[in-house]
């Protein structure tokens, strides 16, 4: 089994590509899952995840700096599913795989590449923003709520129906009956978000905290659309 996996491994990815980049990131995360579990001291075993969790991060800036679109992608794409695994279990006490892909794809190009190029477009359009720049902040988060988030959450409510089989008309009721809903838990959860990640989080680093509040508000879009 050995030698028919060297035979089967492609070559080398180029130094500096995404896959290279990846493999790095795993190299990282094996070994801080293992201090995790290894039955050494506490103490020990804290400083050691302490310090692999900070090289983890460091690593996972650099990917997120050199892929960015990529990165957000990814993020949100794997976050989402699980997410919406989640929402559904909590709706139905069950998982439909064909909703999870579905959130997922539309997770993956709407939140994902979408979204990381919109805010890309907001730090060159009005510049880049901190913490002194309240007008600045104020703005972008006003322009996210209402330019982005309608678009995207009728993105959500129609495309996720859609590719789930349920149809055109479907879909389009979908909008209807749940932007609302929608965009006022936007505005009481992202809105507040905003306000800090355009103030303190580097452009680089928005899609991964997105992601991961995403996460939390795809419970809310499963248990609608």
């Amino acid at each position: 089994c050995r030698f028919a996996f060297e035979v089967a491994r492609p070559a080398s990815p180029a130094p500096g590509s995404l896959t290279v980049d990846i493999h790095r990131m795993l190299l990282i995360l094996l070994p801080l899952t293992v201090a995790v579990l290894h039955p050494s001291l506490p103490t020990a075993r804290l400083a050691h995840a302490h310090a692999l969790v900070g090289r983890a991060r460091d690593t996972y800036s650099v990917v997120a700096t050199k892929h960015y679109l990529a990165t957000a992608a990814a993020s949100s794409g794997i976050l989402r599913a699980g997410a919406d695994l989640a929402g559904q279990c909590a709706r139905d006490g069950a998982a439909d795989p064909t909703h999870t892909l579905s959130m997922a794809a539309v997770a993956t190009v709407v939140s994902g590449l979408c979204g990381a190029q919109w805010m890309r477009h907001l730090d060159s359009t009005l510049g880049d923003s901190t913490a002194e720049s309240a007008g600045l902040v104020a703005a972008k988060a006003f322009a996210d709520y209402t330019c982005f988030a309608p678009c995207a959450n009728s993105a959500y409510l129609f495309l996720l129906p859609l590719l789930t089989g349920a149809g055109v008309e479907a879909a389009t009721t979908s909008v209807v009956a749940h932007l609302p809903f929608l965009m006022q838990l936007e505005f009481m959860l992202w809105m507040p978000y905003n306000l800090i990640a355009f103030s303190h989080l580097p452009l680089h680093l928005r899609p991964a905290t997105s992601a991961l509040l995403s996460a939390l508000f795809t419970v809310s879009i499963a248990t609608v659309a």
